[in-house]
């Protein structure tokens, strides 16, 4: 870097810097030589979801001699991890592993919350993409999903489904189809997986909506049935699923789960377009295609460019649908 160009640099890190509210010496410092520490993923949702998993495989491989810590910090369907990522110093070193719900859809659900994802937080990477699945017991009488609509027609707000919190893509996939069927599902929020999985093994709620991959072991060992997925297309990974619209007719009805690298709004360019590389490297290496394969997760790579405007599209898609709904949780 030239002279002129370093204090061109300098000069634009430390207006970042003032106007985050942190020393610009720091994070010139900190832009220069990073990564120099471990990083810190923070995933909104309790350990032994689908986010929780992706962050603990890219985590593992991240900056080799460094990796990262995974901080669980769940609740208000990831909103909790999204603040406190976005309240943090933009230097790189506390990323926010970042889904639909609190990226694209829960502050058109929430607004009063007053947290605007798209303001405070940018993506560096996506990771990956995987479909909603609604599932319910293996001995539970539903075993269509027509079966189920039939029944939450015949009693209104009795029958429930799961989901992962309110202001999520499962939350709103069941909330849409219970509008566009005229069946009157009841919402039952959770704050993760574990949670939601154990309830509907208890027989506390009729089906769970859930992230394919941490459903899967329950899926193999014939606990539980699927009844289709909340997206346009069926999956490779269960082939034989049908989709919410082959059964329904419904279109378009498109509710996957997709999630990425997050960073506070005021990071330096150069630390995001590092975390983008750096993220590449580790999904195309061999093992860890593996372990998401046998995960059940479909990989996302792209730009930070191509990022933001898949999030951008993202968000203009949910608005619309809560707008729809009229919904506020």
């Amino acid at each position: 870097m030239t002279n002129v160009s370093r204090r061109q640099f300098g000069k634009w890190v430390g207006a970042v810097g003032m106007a985050a509210g942190f020393p610009a010496s720091r994070l010139m410092a900190q832009t220069d030589t990073y990564p120099s520490k471990r990083s810190t993923i923070v995933v909104g949702y309790t350990a032994g979801g689908a986010a929780d998993t992706i962050a603990r495989i890219v985590g593992e491989y991240l900056n080799p001699g460094l990796g990262a810590l995974i901080e669980n910090r769940p609740g208000a369907g990831g909103m909790i991890g999204a603040r406190y990522v976005a309240s943090s110093a933009p230097d790189g070193y506390t990323l926010l592993q970042g889904n639909t719900g609190e990226i694209a859809i829960n502050k058109f659900v929430n607004p009063e919350n007053g947290f605007e994802a798209e303001k405070t937080l940018i993506p560096a990477a996506m990771l990956y993409s995987t479909p909603t699945i609604i599932c319910v017991l293996e001995n539970s009488p539903f075993r269509s999903l027509q079966d189920f609509l039939a029944a939450a027609k015949a009693k209104p707000d009795q029958i429930t489904f799961g989901s992962t919190g309110r202001g999520t893509q499962s939350h709103i996939a069941g909330e849409f189809l219970s509008k566009q069927t005229g069946s009157q599902l009841r919402h039952v929020p959770y704050p993760g997986f574990p949670q939601g999985m154990q309830d509907l093994m208890s027989g506390n709620i009729d089906s769970f909506w859930i992230a394919h991959p941490p459903a899967v072991p329950f899926l193999s060992s014939k606990k539980i049935r699927y009844l289709a997925l909340t997206t346009a297309q069926r999956s490779a990974f269960v082939p034989d699923v049908p989709t919410v619209p082959e059964v329904t007719g419904i279109t378009p009805f498109d509710f996957p789960v997709w999630g990425g690298i997050f960073v506070p709004a005021k990071t330096p360019e150069r630390i995001v377009n590092a975390l983008n590389v750096e993220v590449k490297r580790i999904l195309a290496l061999p093992e860890v295609l593996e372990k998401i394969k046998i995960q059940n997760f479909e990989v996302m790579v792209r730009t930070p460019a191509q990022a933001s405007e898949f999030v951008k599209v993202e968000n203009s898609k949910y608005e619309k649908i809560v707008k729809d709904l009229n919904h506020k949780a």
